[in-house]
């Protein structure tokens, strides 16, 4: 059918997974030949604030300190399931620096970056208020296996 058959809410493939697998197979990435996948720029509040309040409770002082707990971060649920959906399993995981991270207050992430979920009852759920330095821009990391 070429893709023209619509889905019908509440059953099928979600079409995010559609858009991946499809995606895939058009550029002929053979079953099970990913080896790692990527979620670049993080820029989602509830995920900048994990992971900034994850650093805090560990005294880590680099992102490159986590490991498979990014795995317990609401923005890796999205990812993760669509992986599990192409065949793959998260064999480690961990967080990317890249030359784009930054260290922000949730107000610039308000104002600069326009995330606009960030917001009064999100800081209160994490106890910061909006001159707390958070993470943006990171990578999270997976190394993958097929099964």
């Amino acid at each position: 059918d070429n893709g023209n058959t619509p889905l019908i809410s509440g059953r099928g493939i979600p079409t995010q997974m559609l858009v991946t697998l499809r995606q895939m197979k058009r550029m002929n990435i053979p079953d099970g030949s990913l080896t790692n996948a990527k979620m670049s720029m993080i820029q989602n509040a509830r995920t900048m604030l994990e992971v900034t309040k994850r650093m805090n409770d560990n005294n880590w002082t680099d992102l490159g300190q986590f490991g498979n707990e990014i795995l317990e971060v609401s923005s890796v649920n999205y990812a993760v399931s669509n992986l599990k959906q192409a065949g793959y399993r998260i064999s480690e995981a961990g967080v990317g620096n890249n030359l784009n991270v930054k260290i922000i207050t949730p107000l610039a992430a308000l104002e600069d970056y326009q995330i606009a979920e960030m917001t009064q009852e999100l800081l209160d759920e994490y106890g910061y208020d909006w001159d707390t330095p958070i993470y943006v821009n990171f990578d999270i990391l997976f190394d993958l296996e097929a099964f």
